[in-house]
């Protein structure tokens, strides 16, 4: 592999969310600008498995993010990376906020790279606080 550290990748990923998020409440936002974020994704071959534990490919990503990116407010704090082979290990803490109330999450995620330099596989370990019973 060649070119930038993985690490920055990783870093460059969150920051094109964060800058899509943000993006996507302007009316005249298209799924395509996703395609900003597929340029560090291995498309072809990706999977995201997420927290609980389903997994889904770079195109039904998009659908999600598209879905909810317009109706949430979303941060990242990178508290911890370790770049280990082609696996970059990041621990951070996610701010999302919906419909006035905000989730912290912990989270540690695992980026699997491919041989071209390319995210080829997400895997999230999520710890949020449990809601109170009402």
């Amino acid at each position: 592999m060649s070119g930038k550290a993985l690490s920055q990748k990783v870093i460059d990923y969150f920051d094109t969310i964060a800058r899509l998020v943000k993006r996507a409440k302007q009316p005249d936002f298209s799924q395509k600008e996703w395609d900003a974020l597929a340029a560090l994704i291995a498309v072809d071959s990706f999977e995201r498995a997420a927290a609980n534990k389903g997994s889904r490919t770079w195109q039904e990503d998009v659908v999600l993010r598209s879905q909810w990116s317009g109706t949430i407010d979303f941060d990242t704090e990178i508290r911890r990376m370790k770049e280990v082979g082609n696996l970059v290990y990041v621990d951070l803490v996610e701010t999302i906020t919906a419909n006035g109330k905000t989730n912290i999450v912990n989270t540690l995620a695992v980026f699997e790279f491919d041989m071209a330099g390319k995210i080829s596989r997400l895997l999230t370990y999520q710890q949020a606080e449990k809601e109170a019973a009402a």
